[in-house]
């Protein structure tokens, strides 16, 4: 039995070590990664003017935990297109979609894996955004990411804005923009008040069919002070045309919502409401942060409460913001 045990254990650790040797992935240090995440682009179809764009090709990546203590990322996958993507001369990629195994994914020779993969595009000139407002106001929902006071919103809220007020507290201060992602649709902004921020899900992985809730100040409020809670789930992990850096949630997102917070059941940020029934991931949010030096606050555990609870916790970090 002993000679048998030995020699299972003999063959499993070198299927570990051929996983590891095997498995066709490229690793990026952060510093390149991040350098991609911000001079290359992620475009949906609904973005392209397929006038100006040249498409280059298809792509693809792994991203692979080899050994059980090793997790696979989706985000290392996507940042592996746009490497390919880069080398290739293109100035991004589209019809990103990703696929997800689990453990003893032999296939792959992985433990577990993320495989992508994407159309490399050339865009000669900038391709339209979906989002924006031509409006002389706007308004919508933020909320608090930094003690130093910054604060995370929906690009199209701020976009082009000559002031925001930002309301919290029954306190109306000015805001400024340190950072306009309309890529992505977020944007950073900044108030002179030291905040208390919320805090974000450590690993971001979550479930089709996990409960979340959003609260934020859609129009309605108008008609009242305080922000309005609503809950559902997650219906899908990818948005429109399988856009990874998405996910479609049940709960209501209202007009003015946008920028809203989306919680998971212990009140930590899993995403940000754009309306339509979408949120942005909060590893896209995370890169912003990281991009420009952001402290914001990762929770690694935490005990699900009640809606109310959650509510109570969290409503004096999320902002009304009014733009003209």
């Amino acid at each position: 039995m002993r000679v048998q045990l030995i020699a299972w254990v003999v063959l499993f650790c070198s299927w570990l070590i051929g996983c590891a040797a095997q498995v066709p992935t490229v690793q990026l240090s952060e510093s390149t990664s991040r350098e991609l995440r911000q001079n290359m682009k992620i475009y949906t179809r609904a973005q392209l003017d397929e006038g100006s764009v040249d498409r280059l090709g298809v792509v693809s990546a792994v991203s692979c935990g080899a050994n059980f203590w090793e997790s696979a990322s989706e985000q290392d996958a996507v940042d592996q297109l746009l490497h390919k993507a880069s080398q290739a001369g293109g100035t991004g990629i589209a019809d990103v979609s990703c696929e997800h195994w689990g453990s003893n994914n032999f296939e792959n020779k992985c433990w577990s894996s993320y495989t992508c993969t994407a159309a490399i595009v050339k865009v000669s000139r900038a391709a339209p955004t979906v989002s924006g407002s031509t409006a002389s106001s706007s308004s919508g929902t933020g909320f608090v990411i930094s003690a130093e006071g910054h604060i995370l919103t929906s690009s199209h809220v701020v976009s082009a804005a000559k002031s925001i007020a930002v309301t919290f507290n029954g306190e109306t201060l000015q805001a400024s923009v340190v950072r306009d992602d309309s890529q992505n649709d977020l944007a950073i902004i900044k108030v002179d008040q030291p905040s208390t921020p919320l805090e974000f899900r450590d690993d971001g992985r979550v479930r089709a069919g996990d409960a979340v809730m959003i609260i934020g100040f859609p129009d309605s409020s108008a008609f009242s002070k305080g922000p309005h809670v609503t809950t559902g789930s997650i219906t899908a992990l990818t948005g429109t045309k399988d856009d990874v850096r998405f996910m479609q949630v049940s709960a209501p997102v209202e007009p003015g919502n946008s920028g809203s917070p989306v919680f998971d059941e212990s009140g930590r940020v899993i995403g940000i409401a754009l309306g339509n029934g979408s949120a942005i991931k909060a590893s896209i949010a995370k890169t912003l942060m990281d991009a420009n030096g952001i402290n914001f606050v990762v929770s690694q555990h935490a005990d699900r409460k009640s809606v109310s609870d959650v509510t109570d916790a969290v409503r004096n970090a999320i902002v009304f913001i009014e733009s003209r």
